[in-house]
């Protein structure tokens, strides 16, 4: 969510969130993939879904997020296809983008090894219309039994025209086997205006006391003894400045996540360098202790990062709880 954050992503297509800690807006009826509307401003029309795939609609784009475990067969895959091409149907002449991890192995979308449900897939492909995105052959999956390419981006052939700067994330730690995949769609989607608070001014014990002392002393301009509403406003607003602390706007849009401090981000650059020597290395013709060290290195700098965000996580929840105790 970091990472989120500082690049200023407005939508994310997931798949297998933890169940147990995820609160979803947008999933399927299973839980397994769901839609994330970062940017708080983007108008959501309309949701559907079904087991394995949900839609959001946008004003000018549908953006489907689906999945098809592993441990299903071909039959299964061709009935969820079947299902989830009729969805798109229904929509055909809308722009439509598609996104997740269907664990099928097809020549289509880069990988050089295909299975019986990526022949499947790619035939479903040609046959709905759709264009994959996928560019190059980098493995969108890597764990210690080795690396897939297994997560596919694909489009309808106009909006796909609009879709530019698709490529798969291999340095940047996410702490899942699956790398992060990043594209930009280029025009505009319509946005809700930006909810800002009002302006005014922060009201403290403080500035109350202070404004109550002052406030018989000032002098107003006053024509026959009388105080004009334009000049009881301004004298007002200049008390308030003087007194209380102003408001600060706060925009609904990317906001960092609650927990994040600096002993963590040192602790995610340290593990990033370590990723990306451990990928660097791996494309050498380095020992294979050499390597196995390089993989070490980075699993403990992987892990170090993981017990510092869950000890800062449970930290910042319990001062919370405290601070909710003191002042409800």
């Amino acid at each position: 969510m970091q990472t989120v954050c500082e690049s200023k992503i407005d939508v994310i297509i997931g798949q297998e969130p933890n169940k147990n800690k995820s609160v979803i807006t947008y999933c399927d009826l299973d839980v397994d993939c769901f839609i994330y509307i970062v940017n708080r401003n983007i108008t959501v029309i309309s949701c559907s879904r079904d087991s394995g795939f949900v839609c959001v609609e946008l004003s000018d784009v549908f953006i489907f997020s689906r999945y098809f475990s592993p441990n299903k067969g071909t039959e299964e895959f061709e009935r969820y296809l079947y299902k989830l091409g009729k969805h798109i149907n229904k929509n055909k002449n809308k722009h439509i983008i598609i996104g997740g991890d269907l664990n099928s192995k097809a020549q289509i979308f880069g990988s050089s090894v295909v299975n019986e449900k990526g022949r499947i897939l790619e035939e479903w492909i040609e046959s709905s219309d759709l264009v994959v995105l996928n560019k190059g052959n980098t493995p969108t999956f890597s764990n210690a039994n080795g690396n897939s390419l297994i997560d596919v981006t694909m489009a309808m052939a106009e909006i796909s025209k609009r879709i530019d700067t698709w490529y798969v994330d291999v340095e940047t730690e996410n702490m899942s086997p699956h790398r992060n995949i990043r594209f930009d769609l280029t025009g505009t989607i319509e946005t809700k205006t930006s909810p800002t608070r009002k302006k005014g001014w922060k009201v403290t014990a403080d500035g109350l006391q202070e404004l109550a002392d002052t406030g018989a002393e000032i002098s107003l301009d006053r024509q026959n003894g009388r105080i004009t509403p334009q000049e009881l406003t301004l004298a007002t607003k200049e008390m308030c400045d003087k007194f209380l602390p102003r408001k600060r706007p706060c925009i609904q849009g990317h906001r960092s996540v609650y927990w994040w401090t600096s002993e963590i981000a040192e602790l995610r650059k340290n593990c990033i360098r370590q990723r990306r020597f451990d990928v660097r290395i791996n494309r050498t013709a380095a020992t294979p202790e050499r390597k196995a060290e390089a993989r070490a290195a980075y699993k403990e700098a992987k892990r170090n990062l993981q017990l510092a965000i869950n000890k800062q996580k449970k930290e910042t929840w319990l001062q919370l709880c405290n601070e909710l105790e003191n002042d409800v």
